[in-house]
């Protein structure tokens, strides 16, 4: 059967009203399926603002004082990401069509993700202070010095208190706080091979670097 073709220009001015909203494509999908009950993927809402000439969201947005002054706090003083700055804006009521349109307020507004060598050095030194209290002052049976450094980014960035470090700079100030443990890790990782003797093909598997199943059947 095919499908049924639907003639969007009848709700050309209803979407274009949402546009001037700010409202996401994704947005407007999902108000035209409430209000009217059809279906649109934002890619067919694309084609047919371009066919209509509307105007983009890039020329419709354009944040107020208050949205730039709160791009800035989250961005220079809570050190959070591009997406939870978002997540934050909306949540206090504030209309953002999309992440990438923030990405471009933000970078006009001079906030870049690139930092100065002073910043980078205080960055650091917070990140000594936090390593120090939660890993190698715990001593030598302290958990956290056994993980590497995927799991310590995780580790770290969900303490709650806002400070989002990346995982380079995690990596090289623990190099330097605490070698021995990286030391200690890189060589547990080292797994002995061993020679077998079998009776035929297929008669024992090998799972290389799997070493919960070698544990099991120690």
């Amino acid at each position: 059967m095919a499908r049924l073709k639907i003639n969007y220009n009848c709700y050309q001015a209803h979407i274009l009203c949402l546009i001037g909203q700010q409202l996401s494509h994704d947005e407007i999908a999902k108000r035209l399926k409430q209000d009217f009950d059809v279906d649109i993927s934002p890619r067919t809402l694309r084609s047919r603002l371009s066919e209509w000439k509307a105007p983009s969201q890039r020329s419709i947005f354009d944040p107020s004082p208050q949205i730039k002054a709160l791009i800035a706090w989250f961005f220079c003083d809570i050190h959070t990401t591009d997406a939870n700055i978002l997540a934050n804006l909306r949540s206090l009521g504030y209309n953002i069509p999309n992440l990438r349109l923030l990405q471009q307020a933000r970078r006009a507004m001079g906030l870049r993700r690139r930092m100065l060598n002073s910043q980078v050095e205080l960055e650091k030194e917070q990140l000594r202070h936090i390593l120090k209290q939660h890993t190698v002052d715990k001593g030598p049976q302290g958990n956290t010095r056994s993980y590497g450094c995927r799991l310590l980014y995780t580790y770290l960035n969900s303490l709650g208190d806002g400070k989002k470090f990346s995982r380079n700079r995690i990596a090289s100030v623990m190099q330097e706080l605490d070698p021995e443990s990286i030391q200690r890790r890189w060589e547990e990782m080292k797994a002995a091979r061993g020679e077998y003797n079998i009776h035929g093909p297929n008669f024992v598997w090998s799972i290389d670097g799997y070493c919960k199943v070698s544990a099991a059947w120690t």
